[in-house]
């Protein structure tokens, strides 16, 4: 019988898949039925025996998938892991050059080319090309403090440009004092008024803004005296947690 134009038999065409792919497609359909146990022992074997990158590629994802925390398996589409092989051998390459041309520049594209006949001269400047660091950004400790903080959200205001002269001056002038007063580590007064009798609390300088902010809160409960908000105001002075 004839062969229809521009067709291939099955058979030929597994023919000329290479081992390595028809075990890659075998374990990929297989993937959820594998369990870590089975899966270990042919990643041992493979790296005792033919250490063909693909099937170590594929095995290793299915192990480190059955072993990780959440229990999921996360089988990998044969897309990835054609993407891993090819990085892989792009790395190793890479190696190689950099090594063999650490030790002898002048022959280096020669010996590199044993290994690798149609390397190019061009290939070479990409393989040994470093890639620039970027910097290391400074870590800033965050703004906590009360002071620091409303200064941060008085310039925002500035910044906006949106304040009517009256209350650009108010913010300057707030700012002005504010900073002053930081500088110089002045402490934090709050004035509390409660059944006729009023009292300031003074916190320390470098107390945070969420711990003045919740005092604040318990001052003006309902039902609240200075008796009960000078316990508070202790533990907040004597915690280190405050700062």
């Amino acid at each position: 019988m004839e062969r229809q134009a521009g067709l291939q038999p099955v058979q030929e065409a597994n023919e000329q898949e290479s081992q390595e792919s028809i075990l890659l497609r075998s374990l990929l359909a297989r993937g959820e039925d594998l369990r870590s146990k089975e899966v270990f022992d042919m990643l041992v074997a493979e790296q005792d025996g033919r250490k063909r990158l693909g099937i170590l590629i594929l095995l290793r994802e299915f192990y480190q998938s059955m072993v990780s925390p959440d229990g999921k398996k996360a089988i990998p589409d044969l897309e990835t892991v054609d993407r891993k092989i090819r990085l892989s051998k792009e790395r190793s390459r890479r190696n190689f050059v950099r090594r063999v041309y650490r030790k002898n520049k002048l022959f280096a594209l020669e010996e590199i080319r044993t290994r690798y006949p149609d390397y190019e001269d061009v290939l070479l400047i990409k393989d040994l090309a470093v890639k620039s660091r970027k910097p290391k950004r400074k870590k800033h400790k965050p703004i906590l403090d009360l002071r620091r903080c409303q200064l941060e959200k008085l310039t925002a205001l500035l910044r906006s440009g949106d304040l009517p002269e009256v209350e650009y001056h108010s913010v300057c002038n707030r700012i002005v004092m504010l900073q002053n007063a930081h500088d110089l580590r002045l402490p934090i007064p709050l004035t509390v008024k409660l059944q006729g009798e009023t009292l300031v609390y003074d916190f320390d300088w470098k107390t945070r803004e969420n711990i003045v902010k919740s005092f604040v809160e318990l001052a003006n409960k309902q039902g609240m005296t200075h008796e009960l908000l000078k316990k508070r105001y202790q533990e907040v002075r004597s915690s280190p947690n405050s700062f």
